[in-house]
């Protein structure tokens, strides 16, 4: 291994995976390991020693991705970056067990995968309380720029404004928990990776137990609209048909709108108040900047990744 982790190293990366739900450890493993089980892994793809098969993009769903494959690592010539991985782990000091090492492949297109946690909420609950442990994930970058979609301190919905985009290098690692909320994502060229699920001694563990993760609901108290944001819900009930507030309301808007407004941020006017309204949320609202848009477009953008270079 390259990279030797101290006891004070550990007790800082297990506060960072406990809070955030994962932690990065770039370059812990020899690069010419890495490079030698990434030729290996190739060479294998290629003589169909490895036996790829496609796995999902939507959870749940009985069509497969063809630009997303597996196959478990059952070779004895891998035997030598499961160990040291397994070396890194126990690290640790948790109960983990390494189980079904798979190498994972990508081809340049498809999509992300549905938000989704690899353990079931019923396995995650046993092993918190009998062991007060968690069970984890664990990937390792075997070519440059080997991303993974997480939403830190994500463990029960998929906040979108949380979407981070981790990126990995070769001999990189990244370690999460069972319960934080990921997706694959999704790549422009071919990336090869290894997974392995990280068990708890002592709490049985099935393999394709994925759950869906589903996004953050919040429901108007007069009818049944919902939606993934707390401001969304808001900018609906004050229009909504069934408020008792609503008639009044909308007269409001109509002698406000009317009457302008000018922007004491970026200094411009604007003839119409639901117009000045749009452009500070959109670009001066702190909530909002994750959704701000480029200048001429009346389309809000996706958050933005948050990249984090682990090299």
């Amino acid at each position: 291994m390259s990279a030797v982790i101290d006891d004070d190293a550990v007790e800082t990366l297990l506060k960072c995976f406990w809070e955030d739900g994962y932690v990065i450890m770039p370059k812990v493993f020899a690069a010419e390991m890495i490079t030698t089980v990434c030729a290996k892994v190739e060479a294998d793809d290629e003589s169909e020693t490895l036996k790829f098969v496609s796995i999902f993009k939507e959870v749940g769903s009985n069509t497969f991705d063809e630009f997303r494959k597996m196959a478990l690592l059952n070779r004895k010539a891998y035997k030598k970056l499961k160990d040291e991985a397994t070396l890194l782990i126990k690290k640790f000091h948790m109960r983990w067990q390494p189980k079904e090492w798979a190498a994972l492949k990508s081809l340049p297109g498809g999509e992300e995968q549905d938000p989704h946690r690899d353990i079931p909420a019923v396995e995650i609950g046993k092993a918190r309380k009998k062991f007060s442990e968690i069970q984890a994930g664990l990937i390792i970058g075997l070519t440059e720029n080997t991303k993974l979609v997480l939403y830190p301190k994500c463990f029960a919905v998929a906040d979108p404004r949380r979407r981070t985009e981790v990126l990995l290098g070769a001999g990189d690692c990244v370690i999460f928990r069972g319960d934080v909320i990921y997706s694959g994502a999704a790549f422009t060229e071919l990336n090869y990776r290894i997974h392995c699920v990280l068990t708890i001694k002592g709490i049985k563990w099935g393999a394709d137990a994925t759950e869906f993760a589903p996004p953050p609901a919040y429901k108007c108290e007069f009818c049944p609209f919902m939606a993934p944001t707390k401001l969304q819900v808001s900018n609906h009930k004050r229009g909504c048909l069934r408020n008792p507030a609503h008639a009044a309301n909308r007269a409001r808007e109509r002698e406000l709108n009317e009457k302008g407004k000018f922007c004491c941020v970026c200094k411009k006017p604007f003839a119409k108040r639901n117009t000045y309204y749009k452009h500070y949320n959109r670009r001066h609202k702190p909530y909002l900047k994750l959704y701000a848009q480029p200048e001429g477009s009346d389309k809000l953008q996706h958050p933005k990744n948050e990249t984090l270079a682990s090299g």
